[in-house]
Protein backbone atom coordinates (compact mmCIF):
# COMPACT_ATOMS: atom_id res chain seq x y z
CA UNK A 1 0.00 0.00 0.00
CA UNK A 2 1.09 3.08 -0.72
CA UNK A 3 0.85 6.85 1.25
CA UNK A 4 0.26 9.01 -1.27
CA UNK A 5 -2.01 12.17 -1.02
CA UNK A 6 1.14 13.89 0.91
CA UNK A 7 3.37 13.54 -1.38
CA UNK A 8 2.86 17.32 -3.16
CA UNK A 9 3.87 19.05 0.30
CA UNK A 10 6.85 16.67 1.20
CA UNK A 11 9.06 17.17 -2.36
CA UNK A 12 12.57 18.50 -1.69
CA UNK A 13 11.42 18.25 2.06
CA UNK A 14 12.60 16.14 4.73
CA UNK A 15 11.37 16.55 8.11
CA UNK A 16 12.04 16.60 12.59
CA UNK A 17 10.76 17.63 15.59
CA UNK A 18 11.50 19.34 19.11
CA UNK A 19 10.47 21.75 22.24
CA UNK A 20 11.20 24.92 24.27
CA UNK A 21 9.34 27.80 22.80
CA UNK A 22 5.64 26.99 23.38
CA UNK A 23 4.20 25.56 20.04
CA UNK A 24 2.73 22.44 21.51
CA UNK A 25 5.66 20.48 20.07
CA UNK A 26 6.93 18.53 23.19
CA UNK A 27 5.80 14.99 22.61
CA UNK A 28 6.96 15.13 18.69
CA UNK A 29 10.45 16.06 19.41
CA UNK A 30 10.48 13.19 21.95
CA UNK A 31 10.76 11.17 18.46
CA UNK A 32 13.31 13.32 16.85
CA UNK A 33 16.31 11.52 16.35
CA UNK A 34 20.14 12.69 14.30
CA UNK A 35 18.71 11.43 11.51
CA UNK A 36 15.52 13.83 11.26
CA UNK A 37 15.82 15.75 8.29
CA UNK A 38 12.69 17.69 8.54
CA UNK A 39 9.14 18.00 9.67
CA UNK A 40 5.58 19.09 8.37
CA UNK A 41 3.27 20.24 10.83
CA UNK A 42 -0.77 20.54 10.29
CA UNK A 43 -2.62 21.73 13.11
CA UNK A 44 -5.48 19.33 12.06
CA UNK A 45 -8.62 21.73 13.53
CA UNK A 46 -7.98 24.64 11.76
CA UNK A 47 -7.21 22.71 8.55
CA UNK A 48 -10.72 21.04 8.58
CA UNK A 49 -12.91 23.93 9.57
CA UNK A 50 -11.48 25.52 6.18
CA UNK A 51 -12.23 22.36 4.09
CA UNK A 52 -15.05 21.81 2.10
CA UNK A 53 -15.77 18.30 4.15
CA UNK A 54 -19.09 17.29 3.05
CA UNK A 55 -18.21 17.41 -0.46
CA UNK A 56 -15.11 15.84 -0.61
CA UNK A 57 -16.27 12.71 1.30
CA UNK A 58 -19.52 12.40 -1.25
CA UNK A 59 -17.07 13.27 -3.93
CA UNK A 60 -16.34 9.30 -5.24
CA UNK A 61 -15.23 10.13 -8.93
CA UNK A 62 -13.61 13.07 -10.01
CA UNK A 63 -10.86 13.77 -6.86
CA UNK A 64 -10.45 11.60 -3.83
CA UNK A 65 -11.83 8.64 -4.10
CA UNK A 66 -10.65 5.29 -2.22
CA UNK A 67 -7.18 5.58 -3.61
CA UNK A 68 -6.68 8.82 -1.60
CA UNK A 69 -7.18 7.02 2.19
CA UNK A 70 -4.78 9.09 3.63
CA UNK A 71 -6.47 12.78 2.72
CA UNK A 72 -9.91 10.60 4.03
CA UNK A 73 -8.20 9.83 7.07
CA UNK A 74 -7.27 13.69 8.01
CA UNK A 75 -10.50 14.85 6.49
CA UNK A 76 -12.83 12.60 8.70
CA UNK A 77 -10.11 12.92 11.75
CA UNK A 78 -12.83 14.13 14.07
CA UNK A 79 -14.83 11.09 13.80
CA UNK A 80 -12.12 8.40 13.93
CA UNK A 81 -10.60 8.85 17.07
CA UNK A 82 -8.08 10.83 15.76
CA UNK A 83 -7.35 14.10 18.78
CA UNK A 84 -8.12 16.99 16.38
CA UNK A 85 -6.49 19.19 19.13
CA UNK A 86 -3.37 17.56 18.83
CA UNK A 87 -1.36 18.07 15.23
CA UNK A 88 -0.72 16.06 12.72
CA UNK A 89 3.32 15.41 11.94
CA UNK A 90 5.08 14.35 8.53
CA UNK A 91 8.72 13.49 9.13
CA UNK A 92 11.13 12.27 6.89
CA UNK A 93 15.10 10.90 7.95
CA UNK A 94 17.56 9.62 6.22
CA UNK A 95 18.24 5.96 5.78
CA UNK A 96 21.37 4.78 4.14
CA UNK A 97 20.13 5.71 0.55
CA UNK A 98 17.14 5.75 1.59
CA UNK A 99 14.41 8.02 3.09
CA UNK A 100 11.41 7.21 5.38
CA UNK A 101 8.47 9.30 5.71
CA UNK A 102 6.25 8.52 8.79
CA UNK A 103 2.83 10.03 9.06
CA UNK A 104 2.33 11.02 13.67
CA UNK A 105 -0.86 11.13 14.94
CA UNK A 106 -2.29 11.19 18.33
CA UNK A 107 -5.59 9.22 19.53
CA UNK A 108 -8.28 9.93 21.97
CA UNK A 109 -10.04 6.63 21.06
CA UNK A 110 -7.80 3.87 19.81
CA UNK A 111 -10.06 1.04 19.35
CA UNK A 112 -12.57 3.17 17.32
CA UNK A 113 -9.57 4.33 15.15
CA UNK A 114 -8.35 1.06 14.78
CA UNK A 115 -11.61 -0.28 13.64
CA UNK A 116 -12.10 2.79 11.04
CA UNK A 117 -8.62 2.28 9.78
CA UNK A 118 -9.34 -1.40 9.11
CA UNK A 119 -12.49 -0.43 6.96
CA UNK A 120 -10.61 3.02 5.34
CA UNK A 121 -7.51 0.84 4.20
CA UNK A 122 -7.70 -2.96 4.16
CA UNK A 123 -10.48 -5.35 5.72
CA UNK A 124 -7.23 -7.84 5.56
CA UNK A 125 -5.02 -5.29 7.33
CA UNK A 126 -4.45 -7.65 11.16
CA UNK A 127 -3.48 -5.62 14.22
CA UNK A 128 -1.34 -7.47 16.45
CA UNK A 129 -2.16 -5.90 19.95
CA UNK A 130 0.52 -7.81 22.12
CA UNK A 131 3.06 -6.21 19.92
CA UNK A 132 0.88 -2.74 19.11
CA UNK A 133 1.68 -3.15 15.39
CA UNK A 134 -0.98 -3.23 12.12
CA UNK A 135 0.62 -5.76 9.49
CA UNK A 136 -0.48 -5.78 5.71
CA UNK A 137 0.49 -9.46 4.91
CA UNK A 138 3.91 -10.19 6.20
CA UNK A 139 4.55 -6.30 6.42
CA UNK A 140 4.07 -4.05 8.85
CA UNK A 141 2.22 -1.36 8.16
CA UNK A 142 1.61 0.83 11.03
CA UNK A 143 1.87 1.05 15.16
CA UNK A 144 0.86 2.56 18.26
CA UNK A 145 1.34 3.13 21.80
CA UNK A 146 0.64 5.38 24.22
CA UNK A 147 -2.14 7.11 22.23
CA UNK A 148 0.26 7.91 19.31
CA UNK A 149 -0.14 6.46 15.66
CA UNK A 150 2.31 5.93 12.80
CA UNK A 151 2.95 4.62 8.96
CA UNK A 152 5.78 5.12 7.38
CA UNK A 153 7.46 3.97 4.26
CA UNK A 154 11.04 4.23 2.12
CA UNK A 155 11.58 6.51 -0.64
CA UNK A 156 12.16 4.62 -4.07
CA UNK A 157 15.56 4.04 -4.54
CA UNK A 158 16.54 6.52 -7.89
CA UNK A 159 19.00 4.57 -9.20
CA UNK A 160 16.81 1.29 -9.20
CA UNK A 161 13.78 3.47 -10.28
CA UNK A 162 15.63 4.89 -12.97
CA UNK A 163 17.04 1.26 -13.96
CA UNK A 164 13.68 0.19 -14.44
CA UNK A 165 12.74 3.34 -16.34
CA UNK A 166 15.54 2.64 -19.45
CA UNK A 167 16.08 -1.37 -19.51
CA UNK A 168 13.64 -2.21 -21.79
CA UNK A 169 15.27 -5.89 -22.24
CA UNK A 170 14.57 -7.25 -18.48
CA UNK A 171 12.12 -4.94 -16.73
CA UNK A 172 10.01 -7.39 -16.50
CA UNK A 173 12.27 -9.40 -14.37
CA UNK A 174 12.11 -6.61 -12.09
CA UNK A 175 9.85 -6.93 -8.87
CA UNK A 176 8.26 -4.06 -7.59
CA UNK A 177 10.27 -2.33 -5.19
CA UNK A 178 9.30 -3.19 -1.58
CA UNK A 179 8.00 0.13 0.02
CA UNK A 180 7.51 -1.25 3.96
CA UNK A 181 9.72 -0.42 6.89
CA UNK A 182 11.11 -3.19 9.11
CA UNK A 183 9.33 -4.56 12.00
CA UNK A 184 12.00 -3.28 13.75
CA UNK A 185 12.09 0.24 12.82
CA UNK A 186 8.20 0.17 14.03
CA UNK A 187 9.52 -1.25 17.35
CA UNK A 188 12.41 1.26 17.82
CA UNK A 189 10.28 4.43 17.07
CA UNK A 190 8.74 5.21 20.49
CA UNK A 191 11.78 4.30 22.12
CA UNK A 192 14.67 5.40 20.17
CA UNK A 193 17.41 7.60 21.06
CA UNK A 194 15.99 11.27 20.87
CA UNK A 195 17.86 14.22 19.11
CA UNK A 196 19.53 15.79 22.13
CA UNK A 197 20.95 19.40 21.07
CA UNK A 198 18.56 21.79 23.00
CA UNK A 199 19.11 24.78 20.02
CA UNK A 200 18.38 22.65 17.11
CA UNK A 201 15.02 21.55 19.34
CA UNK A 202 14.56 25.04 20.47
CA UNK A 203 14.52 26.05 16.62
CA UNK A 204 12.05 23.11 15.35
CA UNK A 205 9.85 24.30 17.74
CA UNK A 206 9.86 27.96 17.09
CA UNK A 207 9.33 26.72 13.34
CA UNK A 208 6.37 24.64 13.82
CA UNK A 209 3.88 26.78 14.92
CA UNK A 210 0.82 26.66 16.78
CA UNK A 211 -1.26 29.40 15.66
CA UNK A 212 -0.79 28.68 11.71
CA UNK A 213 -1.98 25.85 9.29
CA UNK A 214 0.56 24.36 8.10
CA UNK A 215 4.64 24.81 8.95
CA UNK A 216 7.29 23.13 8.21
CA UNK A 217 11.53 22.57 9.98
CA UNK A 218 14.13 21.62 7.25
CA UNK A 219 17.49 20.36 8.62
CA UNK A 220 20.14 22.64 6.30
CA UNK A 221 22.82 21.45 7.36
CA UNK A 222 21.72 17.05 7.80
CA UNK A 223 20.38 18.03 3.83
CA UNK A 224 23.65 19.00 2.71
CA UNK A 225 25.48 16.50 4.64
CA UNK A 226 22.91 13.79 3.02
CA UNK A 227 23.96 15.04 -0.23
CA UNK A 228 27.09 15.36 -0.58
CA UNK A 229 27.86 12.02 1.51
CA UNK A 230 29.69 13.70 4.13
CA UNK A 231 31.99 15.35 2.18
CA UNK A 232 30.57 18.70 3.43
CA UNK A 233 32.10 17.53 6.68
CA UNK A 234 35.52 17.61 6.13
CA UNK A 235 35.42 21.55 4.82
CA UNK A 236 35.69 24.53 6.92
CA UNK A 237 32.26 25.53 6.01
CA UNK A 238 30.52 22.82 7.86
CA UNK A 239 31.19 24.57 11.31
CA UNK A 240 28.64 27.43 9.77
CA UNK A 241 25.98 25.06 8.80
CA UNK A 242 25.89 22.52 11.98
CA UNK A 243 22.43 22.82 13.76
CA UNK A 244 21.75 25.21 10.72
CA UNK A 245 18.06 24.83 9.40
CA UNK A 246 15.10 26.90 7.90
CA UNK A 247 11.28 27.33 8.89
CA UNK A 248 8.41 27.87 6.66
CA UNK A 249 4.31 28.16 7.74
CA UNK A 250 1.74 29.01 5.86
CA UNK A 251 -1.90 30.22 6.65
CA UNK A 252 -4.97 29.57 4.02
CA UNK A 253 -7.23 32.34 4.21
CA UNK A 254 -10.00 33.68 1.64
CA UNK A 255 -8.61 34.44 -1.16
CA UNK A 256 -5.19 33.67 -0.51
CA UNK A 257 -2.14 32.31 1.25
CA UNK A 258 0.17 33.66 3.54
CA UNK A 259 3.87 32.41 3.90
CA UNK A 260 6.47 33.18 6.18
CA UNK A 261 10.28 31.68 6.19
CA UNK A 262 12.81 32.10 8.57
CA UNK A 263 16.38 30.89 8.78
CA UNK A 264 17.96 29.38 11.93
CA UNK A 265 21.62 29.74 11.84
CA UNK A 266 24.38 28.71 14.20
CA UNK A 267 25.90 31.64 16.70
CA UNK A 268 28.87 31.31 13.80
CA UNK A 269 26.87 31.83 10.51
CA UNK A 270 24.62 34.86 12.55
CA UNK A 271 27.93 36.37 12.62
CA UNK A 272 28.95 36.06 9.35
CA UNK A 273 25.17 37.50 7.40
CA UNK A 274 25.28 40.31 10.35
CA UNK A 275 29.03 41.41 8.90
CA UNK A 276 28.24 41.05 5.18
CA UNK A 277 24.03 42.62 5.03
CA UNK A 278 24.45 44.73 8.09
CA UNK A 279 22.34 47.80 6.83
CA UNK A 280 22.01 46.53 3.12
CA UNK A 281 18.53 47.08 1.39
CA UNK A 282 17.37 47.30 -1.92
CA UNK A 283 18.13 50.19 -4.01
CA UNK A 284 15.41 51.17 -6.23
CA UNK A 285 17.56 53.00 -8.89
CA UNK A 286 18.91 49.84 -10.62
CA UNK A 287 15.64 49.30 -12.34
CA UNK A 288 15.36 53.43 -12.99
CA UNK A 289 15.45 52.61 -16.81
CA UNK A 290 13.66 49.47 -16.53
CA UNK A 291 9.84 49.05 -17.75
CA UNK A 292 8.36 46.88 -14.81
CA UNK A 293 4.59 48.20 -15.70
CA UNK A 294 4.24 45.44 -18.28
CA UNK A 295 6.62 42.88 -16.73
CA UNK A 296 4.94 39.60 -15.82
CA UNK A 297 7.54 38.91 -12.70
CA UNK A 298 10.65 40.55 -11.17
CA UNK A 299 12.89 40.66 -8.29
CA UNK A 300 14.78 43.47 -7.23
CA UNK A 301 17.40 42.93 -4.10
CA UNK A 302 21.07 43.36 -2.90
CA UNK A 303 23.42 40.09 -2.73
CA UNK A 304 26.78 40.26 -0.50
CA UNK A 305 29.81 39.15 -3.22
CA UNK A 306 31.55 39.10 -0.17
CA UNK A 307 29.63 36.61 1.40
CA UNK A 308 30.26 34.35 -1.60
CA UNK A 309 33.34 34.86 -2.02
CA UNK A 310 33.90 33.56 2.08
CA UNK A 311 31.72 30.81 1.34
CA UNK A 312 34.00 29.81 -1.29
CA UNK A 313 37.20 30.34 0.41
CA UNK A 314 36.13 28.48 3.14
CA UNK A 315 34.66 25.35 1.51
CA UNK A 316 38.03 25.33 -0.43
CA UNK A 317 37.75 26.07 -3.78
CA UNK A 318 38.63 29.54 -3.98
CA UNK A 319 42.58 28.15 -5.50
CA UNK A 320 40.85 25.68 -8.08
CA UNK A 321 38.63 28.24 -9.33
CA UNK A 322 41.74 30.79 -9.72
CA UNK A 323 43.38 28.09 -11.86
CA UNK A 324 40.56 27.70 -13.68
CA UNK A 325 39.76 31.28 -14.67
CA UNK A 326 44.09 31.63 -15.20
CA UNK A 327 43.49 31.60 -19.07
CA UNK A 328 41.48 34.14 -19.53
CA UNK A 329 43.45 36.64 -17.22
CA UNK A 330 40.99 37.28 -14.49
CA UNK A 331 40.74 36.08 -10.77
CA UNK A 332 37.37 35.73 -8.64
CA UNK A 333 38.19 38.95 -6.94
CA UNK A 334 38.42 40.40 -10.03
CA UNK A 335 35.32 39.13 -10.51
CA UNK A 336 33.70 39.94 -7.50
CA UNK A 337 35.23 43.07 -7.00
CA UNK A 338 33.40 44.48 -10.26
CA UNK A 339 29.72 44.23 -8.90
CA UNK A 340 28.28 46.50 -5.90
CA UNK A 341 25.71 43.75 -4.99
CA UNK A 342 22.51 45.18 -6.35
CA UNK A 343 20.34 43.16 -8.91
CA UNK A 344 17.32 43.38 -10.90
CA UNK A 345 15.52 39.99 -12.48
CA UNK A 346 12.76 40.61 -14.80
CA UNK A 347 10.60 38.43 -17.11
CA UNK A 348 8.10 39.87 -19.47
CA UNK A 349 5.85 38.43 -22.24
CA UNK A 350 7.72 35.65 -24.12
CA UNK A 351 8.34 36.46 -27.36
CA UNK A 352 6.50 33.81 -30.28
CA UNK A 353 8.33 33.72 -33.46
CA UNK A 354 7.69 31.63 -37.09
CA UNK A 355 10.25 28.82 -37.41
CA UNK A 356 10.97 26.90 -40.12
CA UNK A 357 10.21 23.27 -39.48
CA UNK A 358 12.91 20.53 -39.61
CA UNK A 359 11.83 19.22 -42.62
CA UNK A 360 10.51 22.53 -44.35
CA UNK A 361 7.00 21.48 -45.31
CA UNK A 362 5.59 24.32 -42.36
CA UNK A 363 6.43 26.61 -39.90
CA UNK A 364 5.59 26.57 -36.42
CA UNK A 365 5.40 29.11 -32.90
CA UNK A 366 8.54 29.39 -31.52
CA UNK A 367 8.13 30.72 -28.24
CA UNK A 368 11.61 32.46 -26.24
CA UNK A 369 11.89 33.62 -22.92
CA UNK A 370 12.09 37.46 -22.50
CA UNK A 371 13.85 38.18 -19.77
CA UNK A 372 16.53 41.00 -18.39
CA UNK A 373 19.39 40.75 -15.58
CA UNK A 374 20.72 44.14 -14.08
CA UNK A 375 23.68 44.18 -12.07
CA UNK A 376 24.96 46.89 -10.18
CA UNK A 377 28.91 47.41 -10.82
CA UNK A 378 31.91 49.44 -9.39
CA UNK A 379 33.35 50.92 -12.96
CA UNK A 380 36.95 51.51 -11.43
CA UNK A 381 37.45 48.01 -10.77
CA UNK A 382 35.03 46.40 -13.81
CA UNK A 383 37.83 46.61 -16.77
CA UNK A 384 38.80 42.93 -16.81
CA UNK A 385 35.00 41.50 -16.66
CA UNK A 386 34.46 43.86 -19.13
CA UNK A 387 36.82 42.70 -21.57
CA UNK A 388 35.81 39.54 -21.34
CA UNK A 389 32.40 40.05 -21.65
CA UNK A 390 32.89 41.88 -25.07
CA UNK A 391 34.91 39.40 -26.69
CA UNK A 392 33.64 37.87 -29.91
CA UNK A 393 33.22 34.22 -29.04
CA UNK A 394 30.27 35.23 -26.20
CA UNK A 395 28.61 37.12 -29.20
CA UNK A 396 26.48 39.27 -26.94
CA UNK A 397 26.46 42.37 -29.41
CA UNK A 398 22.99 44.61 -28.72
CA UNK A 399 21.70 42.37 -25.93
CA UNK A 400 24.29 43.64 -23.50
CA UNK A 401 24.82 47.63 -22.10
CA UNK A 402 26.90 48.36 -19.58
CA UNK A 403 27.94 52.63 -18.10
CA UNK A 404 29.37 53.54 -15.25
CA UNK A 405 26.88 52.46 -12.46
CA UNK A 406 24.96 49.37 -14.68
CA UNK A 407 25.85 45.62 -16.39
CA UNK A 408 22.45 44.61 -18.19
CA UNK A 409 21.94 41.25 -20.49
CA UNK A 410 18.88 40.70 -22.24
CA UNK A 411 17.14 38.09 -24.32
CA UNK A 412 16.11 40.98 -26.16
CA UNK A 413 17.53 44.23 -27.39
CA UNK A 414 14.77 46.28 -27.33
CA UNK A 415 14.44 46.26 -23.48
CA UNK A 416 17.69 48.05 -23.10
CA UNK A 417 16.32 51.27 -24.54
CA UNK A 418 15.74 53.10 -22.02
CA UNK A 419 19.12 52.67 -20.81
CA UNK A 420 20.76 53.93 -24.44
CA UNK A 421 18.35 56.90 -24.07
CA UNK A 422 18.45 57.88 -20.47
CA UNK A 423 14.87 57.59 -20.07
CA UNK A 424 13.52 57.14 -16.70
CA UNK A 425 10.45 54.41 -16.66
CA UNK A 426 7.37 54.97 -14.97
CA UNK A 427 7.06 52.12 -12.58
CA UNK A 428 3.91 53.34 -11.18
CA UNK A 429 2.73 49.94 -9.89
CA UNK A 430 6.18 49.77 -8.17
CA UNK A 431 6.14 49.52 -4.51
CA UNK A 432 9.19 50.59 -3.34
CA UNK A 433 9.27 48.74 0.20
CA UNK A 434 12.00 49.71 2.64
CA UNK A 435 14.11 47.90 4.93
CA UNK A 436 14.26 44.47 2.81
CA UNK A 437 16.62 43.55 1.57
CA UNK A 438 14.81 42.16 -1.63
CA UNK A 439 11.25 42.42 -3.18
CA UNK A 440 9.47 40.48 -5.52
CA UNK A 441 6.60 40.81 -7.98
CA UNK A 442 4.14 38.93 -9.79
CA UNK A 443 0.77 39.19 -12.01
CA UNK A 444 0.74 35.48 -11.47
CA UNK A 445 0.00 35.12 -14.80
CA UNK A 446 3.13 33.26 -16.05
CA UNK A 447 2.16 30.70 -12.83
CA UNK A 448 -1.52 30.31 -14.34
CA UNK A 449 -0.82 29.40 -17.47
CA UNK A 450 1.74 26.83 -16.28
CA UNK A 451 -1.11 25.48 -14.56
CA UNK A 452 -3.54 25.08 -16.99
CA UNK A 453 -6.81 26.96 -18.15
CA UNK A 454 -8.73 25.14 -16.16
CA UNK A 455 -7.91 26.78 -13.44
CA UNK A 456 -11.43 27.76 -10.96
CA UNK A 457 -9.34 30.49 -9.26
CA UNK A 458 -6.58 32.07 -10.92
CA UNK A 459 -3.69 33.84 -9.15
CA UNK A 460 -3.87 37.55 -9.20
CA UNK A 461 -0.70 38.52 -7.63
CA UNK A 462 2.38 37.38 -5.95
CA UNK A 463 4.21 39.75 -3.67
CA UNK A 464 7.85 38.88 -1.61
CA UNK A 465 10.16 40.60 0.40
CA UNK A 466 12.92 39.51 2.81
CA UNK A 467 15.57 40.73 5.53
CA UNK A 468 18.20 40.03 7.54
CA UNK A 469 17.17 39.89 11.33
CA UNK A 470 19.94 39.72 14.04
CA UNK A 471 21.66 37.26 11.91
CA UNK A 472 18.81 35.62 10.32
CA UNK A 473 16.84 35.65 7.11
CA UNK A 474 13.22 36.77 6.78
CA UNK A 475 10.82 36.26 4.35
CA UNK A 476 7.00 37.44 3.95
CA UNK A 477 5.13 36.03 1.37
CA UNK A 478 1.31 36.64 0.14
CA UNK A 479 -0.09 35.05 -2.61
CA UNK A 480 -3.60 36.61 -4.04
CA UNK A 481 -6.25 35.15 -6.02
CA UNK A 482 -9.05 36.78 -8.43
CA UNK A 483 -12.03 35.01 -6.24
CA UNK A 484 -11.90 35.92 -2.37
CA UNK A 485 -15.64 34.44 -1.62
CA UNK A 486 -14.62 31.36 -0.20
CA UNK A 487 -11.14 30.08 1.65
CA UNK A 488 -8.48 29.11 -1.19
CA UNK A 489 -8.33 25.07 0.12
CA UNK A 490 -11.58 25.27 -1.71
CA UNK A 491 -10.33 26.02 -5.09
CA UNK A 492 -7.09 24.26 -4.47
CA UNK A 493 -8.50 21.38 -4.01
CA UNK A 494 -10.99 21.56 -6.83
CA UNK A 495 -14.54 22.55 -5.26
CA UNK A 496 -16.19 26.03 -4.88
Amino acid sequence: MKLNFFAPFIIGLTLVLTSCSGNDNEDILKLTNEKTLGIVKFNIDDVIKKLPKEQILADTIKKFSNSDKEFRLFVRADELGIDTAEPFYITTESEKDKFITSYVFWLDDEVLFLKKFKEIYSKELTIDYSKNLVYSGKNVFGAFKDGIFVMSQKSYDPYTSRAREYDYYYEDEYEEEDMSVSEDFYKNFFTRKALEDENVLDNIDTALKEDKDASVWINLHGIVSNVTKGYIETLAINKLLIGSGFGLNLNFEEGKIECKAESFFNEDMKKIVEKYYEDKEVNYDIVKNVELDNAILYGIGYFSTDFVKYFIKEAGFEATANKYLESKNITLEDIFSTFNGQYAVVNYKEITTKKLSYDGSSYYDYKQPNTLIVFGINKDKSKKVMDLLNEPFLNLGDKLYTNDKVLAFTSESSNLNLFKTNKNAKNTKLNKVTGVNSYSYGNGKELNESMGSNLKNKIEEMISTSKINDGNALSEITISFEKKDKNILHYIIGYE
